[in-house]
């Protein structure tokens, strides 16, 4: 399923599903809604002998889709980004370059606007302050 390499100890089960909502949840990344009847991805994990399901609506699979294709070649490995999406794009764009950063501007603008429509958290406002193209 994973195409990479990661430096980090994995799980011994990982199950990774899209679903379709039965009732409301809350995404794991932005802390949105999760709405009956909207199709999510749940990863339900086994590790240190713990199991643990996370959830990850639509909008933030494609977010994380997006950051992987712009980060994949540069820092080897996000395949498994599940859980501390939002910290992990903060430290993508301090690492970025100008260039990179006219990439990442309008992937953080999606990434509010539907976090903010799901009743989620946003990402840090100082992030849009900087001109890409200046």
């Amino acid at each position: 399923m994973f195409d990479c390499y990661c430096d980090y100890e994995t799980s011994t089960v990982w199950d990774e599903r899209i679903v379709r909502a039965r009732k409301k949840w809350r995404c794991g990344d932005c802390h949105g809604t999760i709405k009956p009847g909207e199709t999510y991805r749940r990863v339900g994990s086994l590790f240190d002998h713990q199991w643990s399901t996370y959830r990850r609506c639509g909008d933030c699979a494609v977010i994380a889709c997006d950051m992987t294709q712009l980060t994949k070649n540069k820092n080897g490995c996000w395949c498994n980004l599940w859980g501390g999406m939002m910290e992990q794009l903060v430290e993508i764009y301090h690492d970025a370059s100008p260039v990179e950063l006219k990439l990442i501007h309008p992937i953080f603008a999606a990434f509010n606007a539907a976090s903010r429509e799901r009743g989620g958290r946003s990402l840090p406002m100082e992030l849009f302050t900087e001109d890409p193209d200046a």
